[in-house]
Formats: structure tokens, sequence, C-alpha cells
């Protein structure tokens, strides 16, 4: 159980298994809510606040998949406002889909080709619009290969 703390400097060096290998100053605010919140999570690696995280769906994601592990509801709408943390939000922690999600991620070829092909298993017609407009043709091939069978066309 993490112990309740005042909102104050906690220097995590103490919590990491190897602390020479880290890189920078692991010395960070950490809010009381946090603690009381998500009592039992691995805190060895934070190295920003909360309030950082919130703001930046990269921070989100990597927060999310180091430190709490599991589905996180409180952080998916910062994670869902990026093509590339949804997937990988979608692929690395829920191992499936991310209908919050899913509209950052159809705004990108490649992360709906990768949504469709890795997490999803089928089409991905939210995508396919994008997909198609694809001017590099690399991922509108790989999914028109994917799922050819499935599709009324795919044109080049």
């Amino acid at each position: 159980m993490v112990t309740k703390l005042d909102e104050s400097e906690v220097n995590l060096y103490q919590y990491h298994n190897d602390p020479d290998s880290l890189y920078g100053d692991m010395r960070v605010v950490l809010s009381q809510k946090f603690f009381e919140s998500y009592d039992g999570a691995d805190y060895k690696e934070i190295s920003h606040t909360y309030e950082e995280i919130e703001k930046s769906p990269r921070l989100a994601f990597w927060f999310v998949l180091r430190m709490i592990k599991q589905p996180f509801k409180e952080l998916e709408s910062i994670i869902s406002k990026d093509a590339k943390f949804a997937y990988m939000y979608a692929h690395e922690v829920l191992k499936g889909e991310f209908p919050e999600g899913e509209e950052a991620i159809a705004s990108s070829a490649m992360e709906s080709y990768y949504y469709a092909s890795v997490v999803l298993d089928k089409r991905f017609e939210k995508g396919e619009a994008n997909l198609m407009k694809d001017r590099s043709v690399i991922w509108r091939r790989h999914y028109c290969n994917r799922f050819e069978k499935e599709l009324d066309s795919c044109y080049f």
C-alpha cells in the first residue's frame, strides 16, 4: 500500500531496482489524488507530474502502459486524441477495440491499417476513406491485399 502523501516532492530513485540506469531527475511532484486512486501501481519510472500526463497523449499512453499496466478510463479521452497512441493503447493495453480513439486512428492511413490488421482482424471502415486517399499508396496497398475479398474495390 502506498503511504498517503501531501502534494510534495518524491524521490523515485528509491523505488527503482537499478537507479544508475535512469536518465534525468526522478524527483517529481505527485498529487495526493494520484496515490489514493492508484494504490499498488508500479511507480518506478514516473518522471512527469500527473498534471503534465493529463495534457499529453504520448505521456498518458506511456504512463498507462508502464505504470498502471491495465486499462485506465481516466486518461482514455487524452490518449484518444492522437492516432498513433490511440492505436498503441488499443493494441498494447486494451488488446482490442478502442471506440473512443477510432476517430483519431481513422485520420491516419498507417494507423488505420494496423488497427484493422492487428487489433480488429477485420476491416476498419471508418479509416477506409483516408486509406484510399493515401498518397504514398503503401498503406492502401497493404490494406487492400489484407482485406481484398471483403472490399468491393481497391483502386490504385
